[in-house]
């Protein structure tokens, strides 16, 4: 058990920016390409709830098992906190906890997504814990 995080690609424009329902969830998963995965990495989970989740999506149920789509802005200000190691620092139930390491591996991801999207996908982070 733990937290588990994932980021896909899907079709642009075929989903709205949150995507909670279970017939939402269904019908993305059979569309969706893997694009990348993380294990307990919560600082980075708190980021995408507080800054895209709650403040842009305006979000407000437990942050589980909800796809949010990152553009372009939430990669570039996803970066700056990288760089300047302001994730929050997130604390959860088997959250486990974010390792300095990571860093490498998240500015991989934010590489890839902005590809994915510069190709015409739209990206999205998915969560299970």
């Amino acid at each position: 058990m733990g937290l588990d995080m994932y980021a896909y690609t899907v079709e642009k424009d075929r989903f709205d920016n949150v995507v909670d329902t279970t017939e939402q969830r269904e019908v993305f998963y059979e569309n969706k390409t893997d694009l990348f995965y993380w294990r307990k990495h919560p600082n980075l989970h708190g980021w995408i709830e507080q800054q895209v989740y709650i403040d842009e999506y305006g979000g407000e149920d437990a942050f589980n098992c909800i796809l949010v789509k990152l553009d372009i802005e939430h990669l570039d200000l996803l970066e700056h906190a990288l760089i300047n190691d302001s994730l929050p620092d997130t604390k959860g139930f088997f959250f486990g906890e974010s390792l300095p390491e990571e860093k490498e591996s998240d500015l991989e991801f934010i590489a890839q997504a902005r590809k994915a999207i510069s190709a015409g996908k739209d990206v999205y982070y998915d969560s299970w814990w």
